[in-house]
């Protein structure tokens, strides 16, 4: 490494004990809302896969998430259990993500806006939620936002040389999540476009072969790529029932997804940041010099990558958005560094960042998850952690009032089904085949705690003889057209559940136009 290079990595003493300390509060501050059971349908996913890894089985989920499981297992080694070792990894690397923030806003913008940006993190409720949860997007961010930052370094650096700092980042985050890598690389080409072509492809090929010592036996562990593509393409519309407004128009679907996705970025940064982070947004461009410019056009390739996908494709969940929302917190911060440095603004900037830290951290801490009632939306906050779980344990034990060897659960959480009661038999919801609406295209079913993907099944084949009680997990079931068919309601304080009481001689039938009893 050149002298050069080596004073370009080279900080202040003071500065990485302030990181090294900053990093351990941030997740000493997480231990204190850990103690709650499974929040998650995809956590028993991935709970499932530290033990066994396999796609075909949503052990977990494809696309793997390889490197996420990799480091749940060693874990899991002084965890004590597979969901205290993803509540392990999720704390720990969200001390990773405040740190990486305030690295990416140092070289950015300054020390100040990298400052708040890591401070606004920390105690965003969204992000303390996932820190405090077992789903893998509170490390997922810290791996981003890492090789973005050192994506940033290698554009600014004046060296001929291959970004191998840059090509690591980017191939692990890939292996930690598909997507991510998706989402980054044309930010990866950007900051080395200036680079030699040769430069470029060594870097290239160092980030695809970083991922794919990853990503390639994960695929070979679920089956090879045939079976991988098969539980890919299934999965999607097991989990997402058709995605948002099926039979509508293309610019209907680009609307309504564009809508999703902006709920999701407000669910991120919450009500005080967003209109922060859209006014520096706003005002960054005013300064026009080549540096800023620059500056710009790295900032909008970190977002629009994510926002397109969500727009073309389809938002996913808020976790996937939080993935590439560290410029968002940094042009937030970057509003309240230059109201701190105006003489006139300086105070009124101070006590509006004082004030969002404490508002937020209440927020997160001490708030229900609707405290402002059912018209408004929900926020992600220590209560709904617990209440989620809570209401999970409820159902089993309102579940449990049926004999296993007589029932069947049918579930969109399946697995949590699967989780809490390995004893019963239980289906996911079915994705029905449109060409021959009797059968399902594609059905996860759970029976002696396995799960097994069908296709092209109908209900009778997974319906065993002697079935007697048919329990619909969610309460989302019920908008199926019933056709005179009456469920019985199961309930335990605010949970629910709903059965149907099949009698003798009678079978249920379950088409496109609903469910239905048949001779």
């Amino acid at each position: 490494m050149s002298a050069a290079s080596d004073a370009h990595w080279r900080w202040p003493t003071r500065e990485w004990r302030l990181l090294v300390a900053v990093y351990g509060l941030v997740v000493l501050s997480r231990l204190p809302f850990l103690n709650h059971g499974v929040e998650s349908f995809d956590a028993v996913n991935y709970m499932l896969a530290i033990g066994h890894f396999d796609m075909r089985l949503g052990q977990p989920q494809p696309p793997g998430y390889i490197l996420y499981i990799l480091l749940a297992r060693a874990a899991n080694l002084v965890s004590g259990g597979p969901h205290a070792a993803l509540l392990l990894v999720s704390s720990v690397f969200s001390g990773a993500a405040v740190i990486a923030m305030y690295l990416a806003g140092r070289d950015i913008f300054n020390r100040r806006t990298g400052a708040l940006a890591a401070a606004l993190l920390a105690v965003t409720p969204f992000f303390w939620f996932t820190g405090s949860s077992a789903v893998p997007y509170a490390p997922d961010l810290a791996f981003a936002t890492t090789t973005a930052w050192l994506c940033y370094r290698e554009m600014q650096s004046a060296e001929e040389r291959i970004p191998w700092a840059a090509a690591l980042a980017l191939g692990l985050a890939g292996a930690f999540r598909l997507q991510t890598l998706l989402f980054l690389f044309p930010l990866f080409l950007y900051s080395i476009r200036k680079r030699q072509w040769k430069n470029i492809l060594t870097g290239c090929v160092c980030a695809g072969g970083v991922f794919a010592a990853f990503f390639v036996p994960s695929v070979y562990a679920s089956g090879g790529p045939a079976q991988f593509l098969r539980a890919l393409f299934a999965i999607v519309p097991i989990l997402s029932g058709g995605g948002i407004m099926a039979g509508s128009s293309y610019a209907q679907k680009i609307l309504a997804n564009g809508m999703v996705t902006g709920r999701h970025l407000l669910a991120v940064l919450g009500e005080l940041l967003l209109p922060l982070a859209l006014t520096g947004l706003i005002y960054l461009p005013e300064k026009r010099t080549p540096q800023q410019r620059q500056r710009l056009i790295f900032l909008l390739l970190w977002i629009l990558p994510t926002w397109l996908v969500c727009l073309l494709i389809g938002p996913g969940n808020v976790g996937t958005i939080q993935v590439t929302t560290a410029p968002w917190f940094l042009l937030a911060a970057f509003s309240l560094a230059a109201l701190t440095l105006h003489p006139r603004w300086k105070w009124t900037g101070w006590a509006l960042s004082g004030v969002i830290l404490v508002v937020y951290s209440v927020v997160f801490t001490l708030l229900p998850y609707r405290p402002f009632g059912n018209h408004y939306r929900a926020f992600h906050t220590y209560d709904a952690l617990v209440s989620t779980a809570a209401d999970y344990r409820e159902k089993t034990e309102l579940i449990r009032q049926f004999p296993a060897q007589e029932s069947l659960v049918i579930a969109r959480e399946f697995r949590l089904v699967q989780y809490y009661l390995p004893e019963y038999r239980v289906l996911s919801v079915p994705t029905i085949d449109p060409d021959d609406t009797q059968r399902f295209s594609s059905v996860i079913q759970v029976e002696h705690n396995q799960a097994e993907y069908l296709y092209d099944v109908t209900l009778d084949d997974v319906l065993p003889a002697g079935t007697r009680y048919v329990i619909f997990y969610d309460a989302h079931l019920l908008y199926f057209p019933l056709n005179g068919i009456t469920l019985q309601p199961v309930t335990q304080g605010n949970t629910s559940i709903h059965v149907l009481e099949l009698e003798p001689g009678r079978r249920l039938g379950w088409t496109a136009q609903g469910l239905s009893l048949q001779p």
